[in-house]
């Protein structure tokens, strides 16, 4: 049963997608020649508990507000990266989604990929880095793919950590979600980057949703998933 609310009602169709469009396929395709992607190393993984929130367990930082920047590429990155370093550490660190855009040159900036964030591109200034040393120790030496299409997969990989995926979020439904699973019909042109963890968390607006974040229906008979949520899942390693 899905709620419609009335939060971004304000908003057009094409200034909702120019808010949200933070991923880009081509890109993503492009970004694959840059960074190795190894096998999946959950495939094995038999104990899919029923429910997992790694909110409750301490591995996700407080919702954050990407603007009218296009960039939740960054925020879903970040938001994994962050889960990754308290499994490891048990320390929950808050990083920097701006250093991303504007320091990440194989990205795509505000356009689809402690340093203040600004809502939008700017210079990569390193002076603006804070050391975080004391509290990560954690090195990201890779990313790995959930095996594409296969809800399975993604459950597998989720059991063990927050994971990264994008969606189709430029249909009207989604735009005036407000509460409940969410079951309406979506495409799978990929233009929003989400970070899963138990729910799917959204960086657009920190009052859109469930507080920020979204249930979204599992199971469909599409092998792409609700708005073909299974179709670009990743996660780093450690």
């Amino acid at each position: 049963m899905l709620a419609i609310g009335t939060s971004q009602q304000g908003l057009t169709d094409e200034e909702y997608r120019a808010m949200l469009d933070g991923y880009n396929m081509q890109s993503s395709e492009v970004l694959h020649t840059f960074l190795k992607a190894t096998s999946f190393r959950y495939g094995n993984v038999t104990d899919v508990r029923p429910s997992i929130d790694w909110r409750q367990k301490g591995a996700v930082t407080p919702i954050k507000d990407q603007g009218s920047c296009g960039c939740s590429w960054a925020f879903s990155v970040v938001a994994a990266v962050e889960g990754i370093n308290q499994l490891k550490t048990s320390n929950l660190t808050s990083l920097s989604e701006q250093e991303l855009v504007d320091c990440g040159t194989k990205d795509q900036g505000c356009k689809g990929a402690n340093y203040p964030y600004k809502g939008m591109g700017g210079t990569c200034n390193p002076k603006k880095i804070v050391d975080h040393s004391a509290t990560i120790t954690t090195q990201i030496r890779a990313f790995k793919d959930v095996l594409a299409n296969d809800e399975k997969a993604l459950l597998q990989a989720l059991a063990n950590q927050p994971v990264v995926v994008a969606i189709d979020a430029g249909e009207g439904a989604f735009h005036f979600y407000s509460s409940g699973i969410f079951t309406s019909k979506c495409g799978t042109s990929l233009d929003h980057g989400v970070t899963v963890v138990g729910y799917g968390i959204d960086t657009n607006r920190t009052k859109w949703g469930e507080g920020g974040y979204i249930r979204m229906q599992r199971d469909i008979v599409a092998k792409e998933g609700l708005c073909g949520i299974a179709m670009k899942a990743s996660y780093p390693t450690t």
